[in-house]
């Protein structure tokens, strides 16, 4: 084989590697575009997803906390000499109820110790369900029991949507988080 030939079989296998390690470059930047726009996809989805479990807590804590503070101003009232309203106590106590983790009310003492501030409430709020003829000084200390048993719930339940605004990692194992989908 002469030198000429030689140099363009060199030639010829040189610009085919040239051509292959061209075609590899290509075909490995587009998947590590894909990885990427992936794993954007995934963060972008799980950034939305705080933010509106961060925002979903934020209208129950505020909720929670005008409600009480109607129930809390009829027993007051009531305690002040005021007739009590039943239907309205028994409205505004269901809203609260509905509110609360039911956990706090399981018979297995652990679950329930899991949620005590939820358990105090149910306690506080069965109470009220039971009340028929309790004296008008006992609905303020209802309402003073209530209104502390609130206040702890909401520091908790802010402390926990603070946590979780700032790690993007939702309390909770009941709470399920979407899947970034593949891309095809």
């Amino acid at each position: 084989m002469s030198d000429s030939a030689a140099d363009n079989g060199h030639a010829m296998i040189s610009a085919a590697a040239d051509r292959l390690i061209a075609e590899i470059t290509a075909r490995g930047n587009e998947i590590v575009a894909q990885i990427a726009a992936q794993a954007d996809q995934a963060i972008n989805d799980k950034a939305i997803f705080v933010d509106t479990v961060t925002k979903e807590r934020a209208t129950w804590r505020s909720e929670l906390r005008a409600i009480a503070a109607s129930l809390i101003s009829l027993l007051r009232a009531s305690g002040a000499g005021r007739e009590l309203d039943l239907l309205e106590v028994h409205r505004l106590r269901a809203e609260i109820v509905l509110r609360l983790n039911p956990a706090g009310r399981s018979v297995d003492q652990v679950v329930r110790d899991e949620h005590p501030h939820d358990r105090d409430l149910h306690s506080i709020l069965d109470e009220l369900w039971t009340d028929n003829a309790t004296p008008k000084e006992a609905h303020t200390d209802l309402a003073a029991c209530l209104e502390r048993s609130v206040q702890e719930l909401l520091k908790q339940e802010w402390s926990v949507s603070k946590r979780e605004a700032m790690t993007g990692e939702i309390a909770g194992a009941d709470t399920a988080q979407p899947r970034a989908t593949p891309s095809a």
